[in-house]
């Protein structure tokens, strides 16, 4: 399966969203037992629910399969010891109709008002890979386990898939679907791997697992809903990432909706923007994140690296490009280098280089704000201006001299008044680092006060907003 396949499901799930035939558009819950009362909404037919342990996420996820599909939700002990009383709110599109399934908890087993048919698949990764093996391992050995069964030699095609997402480039592999109890079919395998015959019950739990979620989903009717929990369970760092990889495509292509509960950073990292919830405990209940602060995401295992490479006028322009990702998206500002290259005409070099880029990486140029109109229009698509009407400088300077005592309470200085005016008529860009020497502070720390400082006018902040808004839809698109 190669990159660009991935990428380009990942494009149809994000362009799509709204189009897509099968889709949960919301979720709300209100004092359900474990998780209390909050909102989700779903804005992409893959969504991923994380967070810490024990903030309610295998809750969170039985109660969507609940109100979804409370027959069989009910058929599972755990699913009935964990929710036990509240209500339920689901809305669903399905083929251009939105369907509205209202379930209390309480008489979930007696409703049979369901408004819309659905095709819906629970999947417990921990619970059920063990309980298969287990089960295929009492039906005895793998001759009785498939005698009078159909069997299916995988063709070349479906080799392929299984090979990338097992990292195991099997001779063969044939398929018996088998009754195990109850109605309930499950996959049996029988692989030949370096001329190594085996099966399903000779096989690791981790293999299996790989090999199981393939049949799943490989086996799925166009337009079905799967709510999978802990999808990684048993598989290595660099399975959870094929699988990811592999699931994304599967939904592409046979318009799945999938929702997913996940501790895996290897799966998180590479999710497409907007389809990760995070998930905190409160007094309440469970509350969704809006806005996870990094630290939280390192807490789930993801650690944010730098793929946006923004090229800044000078080191002035770079400390203040932090501060302002960092007042307004700290987890932006974790993927983004700030590097400082000369000038505004190497910024705009360095644009032109770096065009195309084929490596997955993203390029901005951050101008000043004295550059407006200027910038050449080869590179305006990957530009971005930096607040104010010139080198921003300049803009933090007269508003440190039009109010020196509030930059003297902030710096805990009572000499800027006599600094500012020894300091009159000196070069913009020679002023900080006289002034900062002056009142015997580091120039990074002065400049974080006047930034900070500038920003307590309303229209000061309304225009970095704008400015930073900008930026995001350059650094993102």
């Amino acid at each position: 399966m190669r990159l660009a396949e991935f990428n380009l499901a990942i494009k149809k799930l994000t362009d799509s969203a709204k189009n897509w035939p099968i889709r949960i558009d919301s979720f709300s819950y209100k004092d359900v037992t474990g998780i209390g009362t909050g909102s989700v909404t779903f804005n992409s037919p893959l969504i991923v629910i994380t967070g810490k342990n024990s903030v309610g996420k295998t809750t969170f996820l039985r109660a969507i399969w609940l109100a979804l599909d409370p027959t069989k939700a009910l058929d599972s002990a755990l699913t009935t010891r964990k929710l036990q009383s509240g209500f339920l709110d689901i809305l669903i599109h399905q083929n251009g109709i939105d369907y509205i399934e209202e379930i209390n908890v309480e008489n979930a087993g007696k409703s049979n008002s369901r408004k819309a048919a659905l095709s819906v698949f629970h999947i417990d990764s921990a619970e059920a890979i063990s309980d298969l093996q287990q089960k295929l391992f009492i039906l005895g050995a793998a001759l009785d386990i498939v005698n009078g069964m159909p069997e299916r030699v995988l063709a070349s095609s479906k080799l392929d898939e299984i090979a990338f997402l097992t990292r195991r480039e099997y001779e063969s592999v044939t398929l018996y679907e088998v009754e195990i109890e109850g109605g309930i079919s499950a996959p049996f395998f029988k692989v030949v791997y370096n001329s190594c015959g085996y099966d399903s019950t000779q096989m690791g739990s981790g293999e299996y697992a790989s090999l199981f979620l393939w049949w799943m989903l490989d086996s799925a009717e166009n337009g079905s809903i799967f709510l999978i929990e802990e999808p990684e369970t048993f598989l290595s760092p660099l399975n959870q990432e094929r699988l990811l990889s592999y699931l994304v495509t599967k939904i592409a292509k046979k318009k799945l909706c999938v929702v997913i509960t996940s501790h895996s950073g290897n799966l998180l990292h590479n999710m497409p923007n907007g389809s990760v919830r995070f998930l905190e405990r409160d007094k309440g209940g469970s509350v969704l994140v809006e806005k996870p602060d990094p630290t939280f995401l390192q807490s789930v295992g993801i650690y944010l690296k730098p793929d946006i490479f923004v090229f800044v006028e000078d080191n002035v322009a770079k400390i203040i490009g932090r501060l302002i990702l960092e007042r307004f998206d700290p987890t932006l500002a974790r993927r983004c280098q700030l590097e400082p290259v000369g000038g505004e005409a190497l910024i705009t070099r360095s644009l032109t280089a770096s065009m195309p880029n084929k490596f997955g990486l993203r390029f901005v140029g951050w101008y000043d704000g004295d550059q407006e109109g200027k910038i050449p229009a080869n590179v305006q698509a990957f530009a971005a201006l930096l607040p104010g009407s010139e080198a921003i400088e300049t803009v933090l300077r007269k508003a440190t001299i039009a109010d020196p005592d509030t930059i003297g309470v902030i710096l805990g200085s009572d000499r800027v008044r006599q600094v500012l005016q020894s300091l009159e008529g000196e070069d913009a860009h020679d002023w900080l680092w006289r002034f900062s020497a002056a009142i015997g502070r580091d120039p990074e720390s002065v400049l974080s006060s006047m930034f900070y400082l500038w920003l307590r006018e309303s229209a000061n902040l309304t225009a970095a907003q704008a400015r930073f808004d900008r930026f995001t839809s350059i650094a993102t698109a």
